[in-house]
């Protein structure tokens, strides 16, 4: 296992770790957490493309980030924070990662066992960016107990998200598309 499939499996913990700091009321060490998962998925990636690339690292990486994701959304909607993310936003960015993310999983899977690799999406990308970003502020807004109108941020992360979305839909349309010119 490389150093970088290890980081992305330590956002893993960090977000149960996460989960449970904010259950407690521990808003500050929350925040800390999910600044170490952020930053773990930015450092996985450098050093992935520094070093080469484990062929499990294309699998890891998104898995990881997606839990993470997930864990955190879940977890800020349903713990009673001054400043909380709406139901609309949990079931967008979650929902959709539950419908997606098998898709994703089974070409990866197919790819890894042909020995290549699906290429990231890079507006997933920065649709994970924007989620950090959005998360880390409203964690921030709640550490300095200052409310804070997230309606329009909420919206720029739906945007991105869906976009993100259909953009993997296709770039896996296409694969999938290639496959079928192959086997007729």
């Amino acid at each position: 296992m490389s150093f970088s499939d290890f980081l992305s499996l330590t956002r893993i913990p960090v977000a149960l770790l996460f989960s449970y700091t904010l259950m407690r009321g521990e808003i500050l060490i929350s925040l800390i957490l999910f600044l170490f998962g952020s930053f773990s998925d930015f450092l996985d990636g450098l050093l992935s493309r520094k070093v080469k690339k484990s062929k499990y690292g294309y699998l890891l990486d998104p898995t990881a980030d997606r839990i993470f994701i997930g864990i955190s959304f879940i977890s800020l909607y349903y713990v009673p924070l001054e400043n909380d993310i709406s139901l609309f936003l949990l079931l967008m960015v979650v929902g959709q990662d539950l419908l997606l993310s098998p898709i994703g999983l089974y070409l990866s899977l197919s790819a890894i066992k042909k020995g290549k690799a699906i290429k990231s999406s890079p507006v997933g990308k920065v649709a994970t960016f924007v989620q950090y970003i959005f998360v880390i502020y409203l964690l921030t807004m709640n550490v300095m107990r200052y409310k804070a109108y997230l309606f329009p941020f909420e919206i720029t992360v739906v945007v991105f998200s869906i976009a993100s979305g259909l953009h993997h839909l296709y770039i896996w349309l296409h694969i999938l598309m290639r496959k079928g010119e192959r086997s007729s």
